[in-house]
């Protein structure tokens, strides 16, 4: 028998094979090997093949599969683990062994022993898993909203309500509650609070969250411990830190000693620096460290011995000596040792090698003196260790109780510890490795690792709410209460500071006499009266209402008041952290550091956390603030104008349910639109403009993108002013390319209501978020579905720049193609010729570009020959500009200028003023910036005059044509459909109406749709449009393929080749027609990944419903028809009582169940329906289609026959009674509705009657019954198991998979 170690599984001997399965085995393992070791089978480590695996994945080795399920953390040897292959998710083909001596039947008194035992197991898990779900995912947030709200109170030194400390927590400074409070109202309140609470929780996680990830990503970067360097300089010198770390090493070597160690290695650093430096003069490859680097090593590996210097250890005995490796190896070793430094973030010792002077070639008396004090240091080290000998055994006896686990953290080898070390260790020479030392000391420095237990039980997960309700007072009480509390004094001293502006100001304001300014500009200047309406009724009335909201405490409710002292003070701390620094740092450099170590820490952490919160900001602008601004802007632009006319914004009207889904709306539609115009700029820098244009729009394979490490390095102003400057041009380009033709062209200049949005059966002001992104993005994935649309985008833009830069003369530019035509402009005799007869001007002169001509000749030759009337002048500048969108930034201010045609300056490059522009652009740190200039170079292009204004005129027609593809396509897609709709809808109309009818609502909906946009029409127009255009494309190809395989006729040899011609044609158009059918494009669509998670949303919600209603169907056929017949036949007397208190409870109890029902059937269902999501479109219908029939079982058993029972038994009571009742809907409703009434209690009963009541009792009885022996069965099989598993398991053992062949 064998034990497996990691997990305690019990491995019983292997039951023998038979000879034959031996064979079988044998045959088909031949060559086989294991998944995980890809080892074969052995006498002791056979192969099996325990799931559905196959091929070179079948075997597996047993103990291969223990150690994979070891790592998982889970424990087999526990019967009824189940494991499931990471491959074919099919379960791990185990076997539970038993004891030999196991009865037939469990004892009864066992049985129920263990049975009661697990139960209660079961059940104080489960009560305390419910109990911890609801202490820390519901009350925790109440909490933290309670402790808010009294810290709030304290502040306010008041409660909201005076007389009621309990509303005053739950209500908090809400003041529109109803006068009667009732239960409902306390638990709306609670709802709400929670629903505050959880966003606010959100949030404060997630913003520290990133603050952490950012200051950890900020201390480790490696530019972080340079900057440290340049601020406060190294903390000593290379031979101040040798020493420092030898007397830390060593506390028992003298100083003399430490004086030799830094004097050998001195001698030898100088030594290899001055052989480094002949090595470089003598190849003349000073520039190339990389060989500089191997020169040295060299060197090393041939110095003579004699010039070797040894550095033994303490603990070398006399007779060992040190091989001329380790002697190479040691001063190294050492020496980078040495660099690494004991700083906290890293601090590399790369800059103070370089401040520190080694060009200086040693004399030869101090390179003998230097051996000379290497020969006494060995003698001492010798003399030393004698003496260290004796004293280890002392030691030894002392401490040999002494656990090595005392020492903590980095602490220096002290005595004690060194007469810990065994005899046998110290017989073996130990050579002072600087390797092994670094080692050593990292590899105390690293923590244990954090193991925390949590046991869930009762006690404990009350206690730990307890200490979760500590940690949420501490917490808010540091975060809030005491913030709040400073900020009060702070905002008191910043406004007073703000008062006296204001005052001097206003003085200021009347001593000018500006007024009499203001009241001519009030009456002169166009809208300044407006703009001073403006001014003061919006902005100096909400300044002045938020003032004295805060100064009168008027707007207790406002979080954006409470909010205020708390930022504040925040602000005021991190201002103080920013300037503590600097005021630490002041009087220190890179040639100045600073010793003393406590004030090197401080600083390190108070300049972290400043360039954490720099950082911070820069991250928060560009990925929330910039997204959420351009989000605004569209608003403003496109979406108030069409959704919501006569509105500024359209967002607010649609989240007024949460007002904070305002933010999370624009910053999905910001970021879509920045997305969108990246892909553009994507491929027009691919496809159409020529390479370096876009330098200024940094491409994602540009090496020089740092996004930390540019933040760090540059100052704030600078970058904040990058942030600025393309928020502004994102600001132009939306305003001007959207708002430009949604609130100027068309409502004002064309009097059109085209570009509002209307619907086809009703008006609204307010269009749902739905119904506007729903259409808009199932259009965006059929479109970008079909290759063909952006073939003929491309086409279209690459026209349109075609077009553009021509007309501009910028062809050269950004294109990069030589027009030699652009290169200067026609000069005509007179303005007939030029706008009336150019070409018969430019035909009189056939040398018209071959021979230019400057002005003055070109007035000559008109005035000496008469039969020329035109001549071309050139005119414009070549010009250097980047041939690369990566070529870094340093290098891009040295381009731009202009050169001869030999590529000569016209005028020198002012490199002074680009190095002083770049050092006050890059700050203190931007040397720092080491930019890789791989990709470095420039083109020469043709620049025509009025360069500036040409360039800003392109993006002026680039607009336009954008607009008018936009325009084209949305107006054209309306138009399409709407002719193609007319017909069908009058057809429709004209078989519900009467023709006049039909007419008219036709002739509305066509005027309607041909002027105003619908935002389905469109969507349809488009995907049509988007067919059409693919099936064009189709045929175009096809009549391209059949062009260039026409094959003439002639012969069997030829008609044979014809005849392979149109196979292989009708092969290339079968491969076509599938790549653009309709079922590989829905199936492409249907395959993505949002759209299967929808579906799988939707599909899981369709099973709930389905369950739902099921289920309270058959629970109001137990309610109101069982239990009210048995409770009429059987307990006449109190069926009255009996049935109001049963109504009133089962209607409350009811909703319980169903709640209930559905939380339960909702978490399976949710893990089941979420595995879907990795299958395909086709495989998720067909296992919702089967989980749905597993689901709908009891249907089957319950409410189709009760459906049945109804219908047969109101037929046969129709049947039986024909002049009771008017029709068979009679008796049905009378059974149903009257029958049971105490009303009807005066008609006779039949016996039709009674079997339809008494089948409802059967049927749902049958089912109950079914129910409870089928899950008695399940139980007790399951608990008799168990009980098996629990006494008589021995271990469980790897079987093949039986079914795998």
């Amino acid at each position: 028998m064998e034990v497996d170690g990691a997990q305690g599984v019990y491995d019983p001997p292997k039951q023998p094979e038979q000879p034959s399965d031996k064979l079988e085995n044998e045959e088909s393992m031949a060559g086989a090997t294991c998944r995980i070791c890809r080892g074969e089978a052995v006498s002791d480590n056979a192969l099996y093949h325990p799931c559905k695996c196959k091929g070179s994945i079948k075997y597996i080795h047993e103990s291969c599969l223990l150690e994979w399920t070891a790592s998982k953390n889970i424990d087999v040897s526990k019967p009824g683990t189940t494991v499931n292959c990471d491959i074919c998710h099919h379960p791990i083909n185990f076997k539970t062994t038993y004891a030999e001596n196991m009865p037939e039947r469990i004892p009864l008194s066992l049985f129920l022993k263990k049975s009661t035992i697990s139960f209660l197991s079961f059940l104080k898990v489960k009560v305390t898993s419910i109990l911890a779900g609801f202490l820390f995912c519901f009350m925790t947030l109440l909490v933290w909203n309670a402790f808010g709200k009294i810290y709030t109170m304290l502040l306010d030194g008041e409660m909201p309500y005076p007389n009621s400390f309990y509303d005053s927590v739950i209500f908090g400074y809400r003041y529109d509650i109803p006068e009667k409070i009732t239960d409902t109202t306390y638990a709306i309140q609670l709802a709400l609070n929670y629903r505050f609470t959880a966003w606010q929780l959100f949030m404060v996680v997630v913003l520290h969250i990133g603050l952490y990830f950012q200051y950890d990503m900020i201390v480790r970067e490696s530019v972080f411990g340079k900057m440290v360097l340049h601020k406060i300089g190294p903390q000593f010198t290379k031979e101040e830190l040798l020493k420092t770390q030898l007397k830390e090493r060593f506390p028992l070597m003298d100083d003399e000693t430490i004086e030799n160690v830094a004097k050998i290695m001195r001698a030898r650093d100088e030594l290899r620096n001055s052989e480094a430096i002949r090595n470089a003069l003598r190849l003349d490859e000073e520039n190339d460290p990389e060989v500089q680097h191997n020169s040295e090593q060299d060197d090393d590996n041939e110095r003579p011995p004699e010039y070797e210097p040894r550095a033994t250890s303490p603990h070398v005995h006399e007779d060992d000596e040190l091989t001329e490796d380790e002697q190479d190896n040691e001063g190294p070793q050492i020496n980078q040792n040495s660099f690494q430094g004991t700083h906290l973030f890293g601090q590399g010792p790369g800059q103070e090698e370089q401040d520190r002077p080694n060009d200086i070639l040693p004399r030869p008396q101090e390179v003998f003196e230097n051996h000379r004090a290497q020969a006494q240091f060995d003698d001492m080290m010798d003399a030393r260790m004698a003496g260290n000998n004796e004293q280890q055994q002392q030691h030894q006896q002392e401490h040999e109780q002494e656990p090595a686990q005392e020492q903590e953290g980095p602490q220096p080898h002290n005595q004690n510890a060194q007469d810990e070390v065994p005899e046998q260790e110290e017989e073996q020479p130990q050579v002072f490795n600087a390797e092994n030392f670094e080692d050593e000391d990292v590899n105390q420095q690293l923590p244990p690792p954090i193991i925390i237990n949590l046991k869930l039980n009762l006690f404990n997960v009350l206690a730990y709410f307890c200490v979760a309700v500590v940690v949420i007072a501490g917490y808010l009480g540091l975060s809030y209460l005491i913030p709040t509390f400073i900020g009060y004094g702070l905002l008191k001293c910043y406004l007073g500071l703000i008062k006296i502006f204001c005052h001097g100001a206003l003085r200021l304001y009347y001593l000018l006499r500006l007024s009499k300014a203001h009241s001519y500009a009030m009456d002169k200047v166009p809208f300044y009266d407006s703009f001073n309406q403006w001014l003061i009724g919006d902005v100096v009335s909400f300044i002045t209402e938020y003032y004295y909201g805060y100064t009168k405490n008027t707007m207790k409710s406002s979080i954006i008041i409470r909010s205020i002292p708390a930022v504040t003070c925040y602000a005021t701390a991190i201002g103080l952290v920013s300037l503590g620094s600097e005021w630490i740092s002041k009087g220190y450099s890179r040639t100045n550091g600073m010793r003393n170590r406590t004030r090197r820490l401080v600083f390190q952490i108070l300049f972290a956390i400043k360039c954490t919160f720099k950082v911070f900001t820069l991250f928060f602008i560009e990925l929330a603030g910039f997204p959420i601004l351009a989000g605004l802007l569209l608003d403003f632009a496109l979406f108030a104008p069409m959704l919501s006319p006569g509105s500024y914004t359209w967002a607010p009207e649609i989240c007024k349910f949460w007002p904070p889904l305002i933010f999370f709306v624009y910053w999905t539609v910001g970021t879509l639109y920045m997305y969108w115009f990246a892909k553009y700029i994507g491929m027009i820098r691919l496809h159409i403009i020529r390479p370096g244009v876009l330098f200024f729009i940094r491409s994602p394979d540009d090496p020089n993108i740092k996004i930390l490490q540019d933040s760090l390095i540059h100052p704030l102003n600078i970058q904040l002013s990058r942030l600025l400057l393309s928020m502004f041009i994102y600001a132009v380009f939306i305003i001007v390319g959207f708002g430009f033709h949604t609130r100027v062209l068309f409502p004002h200049l064309l009097q059109s209501k085209m570009l509002v949005t209307s619907n086809l059966f009703f008006e609204s002001k307010v269009k749902t978020l739905e119904c506007f992104i729903a259409p808009f993005y199932f259009t965006k994935l059929i479109i970008e579905s079909k290759p063909s649309v952006n073939l003929y985008v491309r086409k279209y833009w690459i026209r349109a720049f075609d077009v553009s830069t021509r007309k501009l003369r910028l062809s050269s530019f950004i294109l990069g193609g030589e027009v030699p035509t652009e290169r200067g402009y026609i000069l005509y005799r007179n303005l007939f010729y030029r706008f009336f007869n150019a070409k018969k001007a430019q035909w009189s002169n056939p040398d018209l570009f071959t021979a230019p001509k400057t002005l003055s000749q070109a007035n000559e030759l008109f005035r000496m020959n008469s039969s020329v009337h035109a001549y071309f002048i050139p005119d414009g500048i070549l010009m250097r500009v980047p041939s690369s969108d990566i070529v870094s930034r340093n290098y891009v201010q040295t381009l731009f200028v202009p050169v001869t045609k030999d590529d000569k300056l016209l005028k020198p490059l002012d490199l002074e003023a680009i190095k002083e522009r770049n050092r006050q652009n890059s700050g203190d740190f931007g040397y720092l910036d080491e930019q890789n200039t791989e990709f470095d170079g420039y083109s020469i292009v043709y620049t025509p005059p009025s360069f500036r204004m040409r360039y800003s005129l392109l993006i002026a027609f680039v607009w336009l044509f954008a607009s008018v593809l936009v325009l084209s396509t949305a107006i054209g897609c309306q138009y399409l459909v709407t002719t193609l709709i007319t017909p069908v809808v009058f057809l429709v109309l004209l078989g519900t109406f009467n023709q006049e009818t039909a007419r008219e609502s036709t002739l509305y909906m066509m005027k309607l749709k041909y002027k105003q946009l619908d935002i389905f029409f469109v969507c349809a127009g488009a995907v049509l449009g988007s067919v059409l255009l693919e099936k064009y494309h189709h045929y175009k190809l096809s009549r391209i393929n059949l062009n260039d395989h026409i094959v003439p006729v002639g012969g069997e040899e030829n008609e044979q080749d014809a005849g392979e011609v149109r196979r292989g044609q009708q092969v290339e158009l079968d491969t076509l027609n599938r790549e653009m059918s309709w079922t590989t494009v829905l199936s492409n669509i249907l395959n993505r990944g949002e759209v299967k998670s929808v579906t799988a949303l939707l599909m899981f919600f369709t099973l709930i419903y389905i369950l739902l209603q099921t289920v309270a169907f058959n629970w109001e056929q137990f309610r109101t028809f069982a239990l009210e017949y048995v409770i009429k036949m059987f307990f006449p007397k109190k069926g009255v009582f009996v049935s109001k208190y049963l109504k009133k409870v089962s209607d409350y109890e009811s909703l319980n169940f169903l709640v209930l029902f559905m939380c339960i059937n909702g978490i399976k269902l949710s893990a089941e329906v979420y595995g879907y999501r990795n299958r395909t479109f086709s495989m998720m219908f067909k296992l919702f289609i089967k989980t749905l029939f597993t689901r709908m079982k009891f249907m089957l058993i319950t409410t189709f026959p009760l459906v049945i029972s109804w219908l047969f038994m109101s037929t046969v009571e129709y049947w039986i009674h024909p002049e009771v009742y008017t029709s068979w809907g009679a008796s049905f409703r009378f059974l149903w509705r009257y029958r049971l009434m105490p009303e009807s209690d005066s008609v006779p009963w039949t016996v039709p009657q009674h079997l339809c009541y008494i089948m409802i009792c059967i049927i749902l009885g049958n089912h109950l019954v079914w129910s409870i022996g089928a899950t008695s069965k399940k139980w007790f099989g399951a608990a008799v198991q168990n009980v098996k598993d629990e006494v008589y398991a021995r271990g469980r053992i790897l079987e093949n998979f039986s079914n795998n062949e």
